[in-house]
């Protein structure tokens, strides 16, 4: 009994263990298993970048990340072959496969502070499902970097509510800097960086006065703002640019211009080429003027708005509702039901948007199993089994990546398809059971409610 005991309280850490160094084994036993065109384009980067950071945008003519990005996609290989480093890519993707592990820890902590039970277990099988590390250390590009920015925004956001002993000044400058840090690593993060923001509205607004709490929040985005563009200050940037980040969104192709980039969404269903125009009409042919106009990227915006405003309304509307007054930071329930809010965010942009890559959902799965996970304590709606089905779903995505790695999914309409399919029934039905807990009045009760 006592050795089952024993393994009882080992075998979860081996799990976590094996989740945060599964990444770095790959990329050792396979040294050639890479997306070898986004390794060789950053490789491209690093030799152009020839006359310092400050000219990186017009020595590097291909570089189309922000300058964060541009620093750890480039700059890594050109820091790696300074101090001797033979094979730039085995290396760069070495120092991926870190970041991957740093992001299994990082959700444990989450875990842990959250007080969702067998924290260690879930992490770790977070960190052994293919969406975890099909499309970082091993594909080897940098979304596992942005990942980790949010992990560690989240981790700050929730530190900051639960301890209550961060002053508000210091923790609106911490999460701004950080958010900026988020948005300036990769330009898809500019949803992530909305639904943080509205995040930090809810945390400011829901509990305090509204004049103190207009005056934070605007302080607060003015510092963001100037944490952001402030980096294009000592760039040197051609006209009619006034911004790297106005050159960088205004690239052709970068704005969902076409139906996918690799990535599933709806669109795919329509049977058209994916390298087509999300502008052309949907109803060409139709009599209405306004169903002329309708194409797949305006349909795909006001799709996503429409979920996105119905989330954050939801969300806004049961916070404010459940608030203690005069409580000066926000409590587990809360916090729980916007890390939910942020990961739907992520999947309905991907269901809904044209343009998207294969890659772009990989902050989706961790962040909903941990909400899910940890709502478990005061709606009986989150079950076991459907954060089974999210774990299920997440190595259903994984498959997915790893097929257009490989190529052989690579711009298959047919599993594109079936992905869409998928998360498209995944995105109703997980909000269907999030708006149901959101409008209950009360929640039907849960053994052992509060967390452990």
């Amino acid at each position: 009994m006592r050795s089952v005991s024993k393994i009882g309280k080992v075998l979860p850490y081996a799990v976590l263990v094996s989740g945060a160094l599964l990444p770095a084994a790959l990329v050792i036993a396979l040294p050639e298993f890479y997306h070898h065109s986004d390794i060789g384009i950053q490789m491209v980067w690093m030799q152009q970048w020839n006359k310092g950071w400050r000219e990186i945008y017009n020595t590097c003519s291909s570089c189309d990340y922000p300058l964060m990005g541009t620093f750890i996609a480039a700059g890594i290989p050109k820091l790696l072959s300074r101090i001797g480093v033979d094979n730039l890519a085995q290396g760069f993707r070495i120092c991926l496969a870190f970041v991957d592990g740093a992001n299994v820890l990082l959700v444990f902590l989450l875990f842990r502070i959250l007080k969702v039970r067998r924290a260690a277990l879930w992490a770790g099988v977070i960190g052994l499902s293919l969406s975890s590390w099909a499309g970082g250390a091993v594909w080897g590009n940098i979304d596992d970097v942005s990942h980790f920015l949010l992990l560690v925004i989240l981790l700050w956001i929730v530190v900051s509510n639960l301890t209550g002993k961060i002053h508000l000044p210091l923790f609106l400058v911490v999460c701004s800097v950080l958010m900026s840090f988020l948005i300036l690593t990769k330009h898809l993060n500019i949803f992530n960086l909305f639904a943080l923001e509205f995040m930090l509205m809810v945390n400011i607004f829901a509990t305090r006065k509204r004049a103190v709490a207009a005056g934070a929040w605007l302080l607060q985005v003015a510092l963001l703002l100037v944490c952001i563009f402030g980096w294009d200050v000592p760039l040197t940037i051609d006209r009619p640019y006034v911004s790297h980040l106005q050159m960088i969104w205004g690239t052709p192709g970068r704005m969902g211009d076409f139906l996918s980039n690799n990535g599933f969404n709806l669109w795919m269903l329509l049977g058209r080429d994916m390298l087509s125009s999300s502008a052309v009409p949907l109803f060409p042919d139709s009599p209405v003027a306004v169903l002329r106009a309708l194409t797949p990227f305006n349909a795909g915006v006001v799709l996503f708005l429409a979920a996105a405003s119905s989330l954050a309304a939801a969300v806004a509307w049961r916070i404010g509702k459940r608030r203690t007054p005069g409580a000066p930071w926000l409590d587990r329930n809360s916090l729980l039901d916007l890390i939910a809010f942020l990961a739907l965010i992520n999947l309905a942009y991907n269901v809904t948007l044209p343009g998207t890559h294969e890659r772009y959902l990989y902050s989706f799965y961790p962040l909903v199993i941990l909400a899910f996970l940890g709502l478990q304590d005061y709606d009986r709606r989150f079950s076991l089994p459907l954060v089974a089905l999210l774990v299920g779903g997440a190595n259903v995505y994984g498959v997915f990546v790893l097929g257009i790695l490989t190529g052989d999914f690579a711009f298959s309409n047919d599993a594109h398809r079936v992905a869409a399919v998928f998360h498209a029934g995944l995105l109703l039905l997980v909000s269907a059971v999030f708006f149901r807990y959101l409008s209950a009045r009360r929640p039907p009760p849960v053994e052992g409610s509060g967390g452990r």
